[in-house]
C-alpha cells in the first residue's frame, strides 16, 4: 500500500511539474511574441518623440514642391512648403468627412480654403515610412505626398481591466473572469473578452485615438453587468482617446467615463 501511495504521489508531482513548465513555456512564448511585434513596429526615435509631444499625424511630399505637415488634432496644425505657403493654426476644422476611401478635413485660413485628404490607400513611389496617400489643397494648389498616423507601439500588448472610473474591478464579478483587450498593431485588430463573451474587432490607431469597428461576439448567454454594457455601447464601433504611462493604459470614453488597464502578468 505504501509503495502504491508513493508511486501515486510521484506521478502527481511529475504531472504538476510538467504542467508548470508548460505554463511557463507558454508564457515565455507569448512574451517573446509581444516583444518581437513591438520591435517590428517601433518607429524611429524622432517619430516616437513627436508622438510623445501629442502629434497625431505627419505627412510630407515633393509635388509640386517640398512640403511638410504635422497635426495635433487637439492643439495645432503646422504646414510648411518651399513655395512659401506656410500655416500655423488651430485644427478647428469646420467640416470633416470620413468614409471607407478617404478622410477629408476642411477649414478656412488666411491663405484661403484648406482641404486635407488622407486616402485609405497605399502611397506609391514612397521612399519613406509614410504609407497613406495624402493631398493638401490650399486654394487651387494641390500638394501630394504621403502620411502616417502616429501611435505608441507599446500599445501592442495584452491589457487587463483594472478600474472603471477609478473603481477596482474583480474577476469574481464576471461570468468568465476579468475582461481584457489584446491589441495587434501589425494586423490592426483587437481580440479579448468582456468578462463573458469573446470579442474581436478591426482597429485603427490615430495618434492618441483608437477606432474600433463593430465588435464580433461569441454566442454565449450571460447575465449582463455594467462593464459588458460599456464594452458593447462605448467601445464597439466607436473612437476613444487613450493614454499610456508606467505600464498602465487608460481609455477615455465619449461620456467622460474611463477604463483603466494594466499589462497582463505572463
Amino acid at each position: 500500500m505504501a509503495i502504491k501511495i508513493t508511486k501515486s504521489i510521484l506521478l502527481l508531482l511529475i504531472f504538476c511539474t510538467f504542467s508548470l513548465l508548460s505554463c511557463k513555456t507558454g508564457s515565455k512564448t507569448t512574451i517573446e511574441k509581444i516583444i518581437a511585434t513591438q520591435r517590428a513596429i517601433m518607429p524611429a526615435d524622432s517619430i516616437i518623440q513627436k508622438q510623445k509631444k501629442g502629434i497625431d499625424l505627419i505627412a510630407s511630399g515633393n509635388n509640386p514642391v517640398n512640403w511638410y505637415l504635422e497635426i495635433d488634432f487637439d492643439k495645432i496644425l503646422n504646414f510648411r512648403s518651399a513655395d512659401g505657403n506656410n500655416l500655423n493654426i488651430l485644427p478647428s476644422f469646420s467640416k470633416k468627412e470620413i468614409n471607407t476611401t478617404v478622410e477629408t478635413y476642411s477649414t478656412q485660413t488666411d491663405l484661403g480654403q484648406l482641404n486635407i485628404k488622407i486616402f485609405n490607400s497605399s502611397c506609391t513611389g514612397n521612399e519613406t515610412s509614410l504609407n497613406k496617400k495624402t493631398e493638401v489643397h490650399i486654394n487651387t494648389t494641390v500638394y501630394s505626398g504621403c502620411a502616417n498616423y502616429l501611435y505608441n507601439h507599446q500599445l501592442n500588448d495584452i491589457w487587463v481591466l483594472e478600474t472603471v472610473n477609478n473603481v477596482k474591478q474583480h474577476a469574481r464579478d464576471f461570468n468568465k473572469g476579468i475582461p481584457y483587450l489584446e491589441f495587434n498593431l501589425q494586423e490592426n485588430k483587437m481580440t479579448g473578452t468582456d468578462g463573458c463573451k469573446n470579442i474581436s474587432s478591426a482597429i485603427e490607431v490615430k495618434g492618441n485615438r483608437i477606432k474600433f469597428s463593430a465588435f464580433a461576439l461569441s454566442k454565449v448567454t450571460c447575465s449582463k453587468n455594467m462593464v459588458e454594457k460599456i464594452f458593447s455601447e462605448m467601445l464597439s464601433d466607436k473612437q476613444v482617446d487613450y493614454f499610456m504611462e508606467n505600464g498602465k493604459l487608460i481609455l477615455y470614453l465619449s461620456d467622460d467615463s474611463k477604463l483603466g488597464f494594466k499589462r497582463k502578468d505572463l
